[in-house]
């Protein structure tokens, strides 16, 4: 191999061996929730609406992420818990609880929260990559707001659940 392309492979690999950086980005309307006491946001893209839970169907046989089933707008609503797979421990349900209907367009599922916080706007450089050890599926998260707020990507964590929907 010629002393000219090693040149440039070499510099390629280098360029390669970066760290990524996530590039700035627009503003971000979020909706941020609770989930066992820490705050988490999805992009309000995402949500197609908020609702408290009054019934839950258990879903036997369902996997570990699903909590059961619900009505919904005259349809019947799987609903996941996404505690086990963010390392939470999950807990009872509560009389509070709330659920983020997740879709675009029509509801794929309804995701079981502890409290709503509401709506903010967020800059895109305030939400930085994720630190290691902030949740055992990485790939769900976005980022982290300056606040400590982790940002959940909702393409991913719709990637992540549907597979397992009844």
């Amino acid at each position: 191999m010629p002393l000219d392309d090693r040149a440039i492979l070499a510099q390629r690999a280098q360029r390669l061996a970066q760290p990524a950086v996530m590039a700035p980005a627009a503003a971000l309307d979020l909706v941020v929730f609770e989930l066992s006491r820490e705050a988490y946001a999805l992009e309000a893209r995402c949500v197609m609406a908020v609702f408290a839970l009054r019934e839950l169907s258990p879903l036997p046989g369902a996997g570990a992420g699903a909590a059961g089933l619900t009505t919904w707008r005259g349809s019947f609503l799987t609903i996941v818990d996404l505690r086990a797979a963010l390392g939470l421990s999950e807990v009872a349900l509560a009389d509070m609880s709330k659920v983020l209907v997740l879709g675009q367009g029509r509801a794929t599922f309804g995701l079981l929260v502890d409290a709503v916080r509401g709506l903010v706007t967020v800059p895109g450089a305030e939400v930085h990559a994720p630190r290691d050890g902030v949740a055992p599926r990485r790939e769900l998260l976005r980022g982290v707001t300056n606040e400590g707020v982790v940002v959940l990507d909702g393409d991913a964590v719709v990637r992540h659940v549907e597979p397992g929907l009844p």
